[in-house]
This record gives C-alpha cells, sequence and structure tokens, in this order.
C-alpha cells in the first residue's frame, strides 16, 4: 500500500486487500460475495460488531468491496482465468491529537512572535521573546519528525505550516534588529535623510493609528505682559527697567528647534547689549552675567535640538514597529487560511465507485 501523507494529519488512506485463487482458475474455484439480510448480493465489507474495536487514530468511512469475474470464453471453457475479490477500507485520520498538541501551541507562539512587534524597544526583551519563539519552534519540529512517516515523496501539510511559521518568526528576529538599530541612533552617528523623515514621520503614522504627542513648550500658555513702571528708588534706575523692557521674547532666547537647519545656534545676547542701537549700557559684572547667560542657552538649544533628533529616530523605530506588527498580522493570517483551507477540501469521496 502507498502511504501518502501529503496532507497528513488531515490525510484518508484507501487500504486495497485483494483476495484470489493463484493454484485454481475460475472453472475450478467460483468466487462470490455473500448476501445480505434483503438477499442481495453485499457490496461492502461487513465487520461484526462484537469483535470490532475501533481505533483512536483512525476511522473507517467506506468499506465498499468489489467481485471481479473474467468474462466468459466459450472455446477456453474458462481455464487459465481467475476470479478476484477486491476489499476496500477508505480510512481518514483522527486530528485532534495533532491540533491540540502541535497546530495550537504553534499558533500562539506566533503570536507571541507577532506581538514582539508590540514591545517596546526600551523593554529589552525584544530579541529574548524573538529567540525563544524560534527555539520552541525548532524543538516542535524535532519532536514531530519522529512522528510523521519517512518519505521524500511529498511534504506533510504540517511540516509546511511549521516552516512557514518558522520563516516568519526568523523574519521577526532580523527585523527587531532593525527595529533597536533605529531606535538607538543618535545625530552623533546618523543623519536623518529627508525622505525618511517624510515617510515615517509625516505620512506613514496616521495610516497606522499612531500620532505623536506636541512639544510641553507648545502646550505651554503665553505668560501674560507685565509692565515695568519707572521706580528709581529700586537703586537700578531708568536704564536698567529700560534694557529689561527691550529683552527679547522667549523664542529669541531659546527659539523652537528648526531640525532641518541644525546649523542655527542660539542668539548671542551681547550683540543685543553692545549693538548700535542698544539703549543703555551695562556694568561689566552684569555683562558677565549675559555672556554666561548666552553661553548656557546655546548649551541648551544644542542640547534639545540633539534631544530632538534622537526622539525623531525614536519615532521612526516605533512606526517600523508598527508597520511589521499589521505586515506580520496579515501575513500569518492568510498563509495559515491557505495553507488549512487546502486541507479542509481533501475529503474522501462520498461514492467510492464514482
Amino acid at each position: 500500500m502507498r502511504f501518502l501523507v501529503t496532507y497528513f494529519p488531515f490525510d484518508w488512506q484507501n487500504c486495497t486487500m485483494v483476495f484470489s485463487s493463484y493454484s485454481y482458475d475460475s472453472s475450478e474455484v467460483s468466487l462470490q460475495t455473500a448476501l445480505g439480510p434483503d438477499e442481495q448480493k453485499r457490496q461492502e465489507v461487513y465487520i461484526h460488531e462484537g469483535t470490532f474495536i475501533e481505533n483512536g487514530q483512525w476511522e473507517i468511512i467506506h468499506k465498499p468491496s468489489r467481485l471481479i469475474q473474467p468474462p466468459a470464453d466459450v472455446r477456453g471453457g474458462g481455464e487459465g482465468q481467475r476470479e478476484e475479490v477486491t476489499f476496500y477500507l477508505i480510512i481518514r485520520r483522527k486530528p485532534l491529537f495533532y491540533l491540540v498538541n502541535v497546530i495550537a501551541p504553534c499558533i500562539l507562539i506566533t503570536l507571541l512572535a507577532i506581538f514582539v512587534f508590540y514591545l517596546p524597544p526600551d523593554a529589552g526583551e525584544k530579541m529574548g521573546l524573538s529567540i525563544f519563539a524560534l527555539l520552541t519552534l525548532t524543538v516542535f519540529l524535532l519532536l514531530l519528525a519522529d512522528k510523521v512517516p519517512e518519505t521524500s515523496l511529498s511534504v506533510p501539510i504540517i511540516i509546511k505550516y511549521l516552516m512557514f511559521t518558522m520563516v516568519l518568526v526568523t523574519f521577526s528576529v532580523i527585523l527587531s534588529v532593525v527595529v533597536l538599530n533605529l531606535h538607538h541612533r543618535s545625530p552623533h552617528t546618523h543623519q536623518m535623510p529627508i525622505w525618511v523623515r517624510q515617510i515615517f514621520i509625516h505620512k506613514l503614522p496616521p495610516y497606522l493609528g499612531l500620532k505623536r504627542p506636541k512639544p510641553e513648550r507648545d502646550l505651554m500658555p503665553e505668560p501674560p505682559p507685565v509692565a515695568l513702571r519707572d521706580s528709581p528708588a529700586s537703586g537700578w534706575g531708568r536704564g536698567t527697567d529700560e534694557y529689561f523692557i527691550r529683552k527679547p521674547p522667549n523664542d529669541f532666547l531659546f527659539p523652537k528647534p528648526n531640525r532641518f537647519q541644525p546649523e542655527l545656534s542660539a542668539p548671542d545676547l551681547r550683540r543685543f547689549i553692545d549693538g548700535p542701537n542698544r539703549a543703555v549700557g551695562l556694568p561689566p559684572e552684569l555683562r558677565e552675567v549675559v555672556s554666561s547667560i548666552s553661553y548656557i542657552a546655546r548649551q541648551l538649544q544644542e542640547q534639545e535640538d540633539h534631544d530632538a533628533l534622537k526622539e525623531d529616530w525614536q519615532f521612526v523605530a516605533m512606526v517600523v514597529d508598527r508597520l511589521f506588527l499589521w505586515t506580520f498580522i496579515i501575513f500569518t493570517s492568510v498563509g495559515t487560511l491557505v495553507i488549512f483551507l487546502d486541507a479542509s477540501y481533501h475529503l474522501p469521496p462520498a461514492d467510492p465507485f464514482p
């Protein structure tokens, strides 16, 4: 009997048994099938219910029989021709064991591999979870190798699904490396191309359900303007009041970062004091204070630009992560449906003798 394992464990087999006499021809031995309760010749194998033991792995679908009688030869008298009785047992495998112990765990492990892309890169467990899923599938494949008949004529459908799942999990490991590489980039090591900014920051996030929060500076309310009066008793004099009235706004001291022109630095407050349009002159002590403030402003501006560009890379990694998440969900769903729907159409024939 040829054992077909293409649709294992959703397969069915046809076990054929042929009975004939090789010592006597049809002129000496005549084979006949038994008669049924209706005095008709039986066309199927009779199985006594008292002696039949149900198998936990196979179930009988059809059990037909066929009597093959050679045509009568008047001249030869039937010498040399033999009659045959063929019994067919069409049996189908019960796949419950493999569904519970192999396929269901593989689907759950695949879901773990998919949700690797939902795990934040800062958690530090992306690679560990991906490799764990890959090793688990490898162990399943090794355990299943002993359960599958050894043949090179075809690849069982359950092995196809395991290989498909293993390919997905392998790609999840590789793509997790890509996501972590994007997440940990900084302006000191990588410069973000314009097309990356346009695609992964401006265009893709709305389609993936992502929305970047606004900077805290844009959310802070503007303080109300305060008018300073001339107060001679304060000890500063009108010149100092005039200087503070003419002080630049917040955007002048800490301008909003322009990530497309990183060469722009914080303004130098000394030109505001010593320029041609200065209102008053300041004492040397205040000049040193303003110079120090200008230096601090430049350093804060550089740090803010650095943090903003680093956050851009982290947001790009988040977008790529979400893109891979939806891609893997689609591929896993479509691949699983295609593989197992193909097996669902492989059914035993309704009529064993069409």
